[in-house]
């Protein structure tokens, strides 16, 4: 067991239930492919980031047919655990947990919907960890892209009274912390990819030098 741990959280991936609120303006094939898309190229960028224990965690039953399907997106050589828990936070709380249960020291946890997250990210993020208790890539929507902790400054309390997918949850998660005397360091901010006009600003940046995963990039050139 290394001493760093990366989590991936992620939907079970079937049509019409991932990026639902993309899939009001757009086709829901494409939506589909899309999110896939979004998968594969994350998995591709993180298998750079070595010595780290890799994670994914999907929202889902972990049947065998389902575990078959993921495998066929991200590959047999990562560590598949079921989110347990009420809410996102409970869920995200639950694994970090787990991890550091199992020998981790530091562990960040990152979603799929950040298609311009790279490996460096990561890097950064670890290497934050050496001088803080936590760290957090916050999202422009509000919320955060990113999060990790040290084992020894990790408290489940920082994800306890926040009300998930509002404008809140960064500044209500800085505020836990801060009432834990947890320090924490901050990435730059990167886009969630939810809603249509997200997606043409993603394109948009591409066009002008953007960097993302080829399989995201070819489906943006549809648009």
């Amino acid at each position: 067991m290394t001493e760093t741990a990366l989590i991936v959280f992620l939907k079970f991936p079937e049509k019409g239930k991932v990026k639902t609120r993309l899939s009001r303006d757009l086709n829901k094939d494409f939506v589909f492919e899309l999110y896939k898309a979004f998968v594969s190229d994350l998995v591709e960028k993180l298998r750079s980031v070595r010595n780290t224990f890799f994670f994914v965690w999907p929202l889902m039953e972990k049947t065998d047919e389902e575990k078959k399907v993921l495998e066929n997106l991200i590959g047999r050589e990562v560590y598949f655990y079921c989110q347990q828990g009420d809410h996102l936070g409970d869920r995200m709380a639950n694994a970090f947990n787990t991890v550091f249960d199992q020998g981790c020291e530091q562990a960040v946890l990152i979603g799929t919907d950040i298609p311009e997250i790279n490996a460096d990210l990561i890097f950064n993020a670890f290497d934050m960890l050496e001088k803080n208790a936590a760290v957090i890539g916050p999202a422009t929507d509000g919320g955060y892209y990113l999060i990790g902790f040290r084992k020894s400054g990790f408290s489940k309390s920082v994800f306890d009274g926040i009300e998930w997918s509002t404008q809140q949850v960064l500044s209500r998660t800085i505020a836990g912390m801060n009432q834990q005397g947890i320090t924490c360091g901050f990435l730059p901010k990167l886009d969630d990819i939810d809603t249509l006009e997200d997606l043409k600003a993603l394109a948009l940046r591409c066009k002008n030098g953007g960097s993302i995963g080829w399989h995201t990039r070819k489906l943006l050139e549809q648009l």
